[in-house]
Parts: C-alpha cells; structure tokens; sequence
C-alpha cells in the first residue's frame, strides 16, 4: 500500500512539475512576443480576417468630431511596410491547462509627409496601424481596416500614443487617395477633381473641428516640427 502511495505522490509531483514548466514557457512566449518586431508574411492577403469591432465616444461618420478628436490630419505616401508588433500580449485559457497567446497586432510604416492639415509633421515619420496578422500568422485582425501597401497616398487622420508615436485605430483613419512612385508627383495627384473633394472635404472638417468628444488634450507627437 505504502508503494501505491508513493508512487501516486510521485506521479502528481511528475505532472505539477510539467503544468509548472508549461506555464513558466508560456510566460517567456508572452514576453518573446511582447518585445519582438515580426515580417508580415507574404500570403497576409489569402488570410481569412477576423474584423475587431471599436466602440467609439463620437460618431465616426461625423467628419467634424473626428476631425476633434485626433491630434494629426495629414496626407501622406507609404514608403515601406517595416513590420509587426504585439501589444497587450496575455495567455488565454479556453482548455485548462492548455492557454493561447493572444495579443493586438500593430502595423509599422515608414511614411513621407505630403502636406498638413492639422498640426505640423517633419518630412520623414513612422506611425503603426491597428491591424496585421494575428499572433501565429494563421487569420488577419482588422481594427484599422487593410494594410497599406507601398507607394500608396493617404489622408490620415492620426493621434498620438502615450509614447510618442502616431497611431491610426480604426479604418477611417487612412482614406486612399492614389499611388505615386514619386513624392514629388503629389502636386500633380492634387489637381485630380476626386483627389481635390476629398482633401476639401477634410481641411473644411478641420475648419469645423468639434472638439466636445475629446477625453483629454491635444498631445505633440515625436515627428511634430514645432518641436
């Protein structure tokens, strides 16, 4: 009877010891992850997508209190996809003792500032889009609606993050105008009657900018000119 004993205190000391190991790796992953720039894959586009639903304190479709809500309107060209980071990276247990890692991809790109709306950007920035390829590269998740490729021209309406950084979060934040191989081809996109609307529509918003949704005061980015 002793030996059953023992033997049964011997087996649950062998599995405590491999739940503690699985957890204590684990945990090294979160932080791997957390600490770590990731290539978006190229197949990101055969992904099937997981669209993220935002709550907002102002209606989006309201181009005015967008325009007061964020802290930068700019036009801007996509240099280069520079890769992926993870924030908010948690282990989550769906089956115990087996957890998944999940997290909120961030999109980093180099981008050339065309021309400013509100507020003043130096040339050459960097800012991160709340979408990309969720941890483990198998589904898109899509807050700030698709990925921004190369050479494409956007409006971006952009705030900054505690650290400095720009950010988009959602899709209304980078409206395609056009493509340009060229920075310097941007006057010529400008004089296009679609181009010409839209970038109207928006300065016009920043005119009539509603700031009543606001939670807190317009912070300078890192690229801000003024600084």
């Amino acid at each position: 009877m002793k030996k059953f004993f023992r033997a049964v205190f011997i087996l649950i000391l062998i599995l405590a010891s491999l739940l503690l190991g699985i957890r204590v790796y684990q945990q090294c992953r979160v932080k791997i992850i957390s600490s770590k720039v990731y290539e978006v894959p190229q197949n990101y586009e055969e992904l099937p997508v997981e669209n993220i639903i935002v709550d907002y304190v102002f209606d989006p479709n309201d181009l005015n209190a967008y325009a007061g809500f964020v802290d930068y309107i700019f036009i801007g060209k996509v240099e280069e996809v520079t890769g992926i980071t993870y924030t908010d990276v948690e282990l989550i247990y769906h089956d115990f003792p087996i957890a998944k890692i999940d997290g909120y991809p961030q999109t980093h790109y180099k981008i050339t500032v065309l021309e400013n709306i509100k507020g003043s950007l130096v040339k050459d920035i960097t800012l991160t889009q709340g979408s990309g390829p969720a941890i483990g590269g198998k589904r898109m998740h899509l807050v700030a609606g698709q990925l921004m490729k190369g050479n494409d021209v956007h409006i971006f309406m952009a705030y900054t993050k505690d650290d400095g950084e720009l950010h988009i979060g959602d899709a209304a934040g980078a409206v395609k105008l056009g493509s340009l191989q060229n920075a310097e081809e941007y006057s010529e996109l400008r004089k296009e009657n679609q181009a010409t609307e839209t970038v109207q529509k928006y300065i016009e918003a920043y005119k009539n900018q509603d700031e009543s949704h606001r939670y807190r005061e317009r912070r300078l980015c890192i690229y801000d000119s003024s600084k």
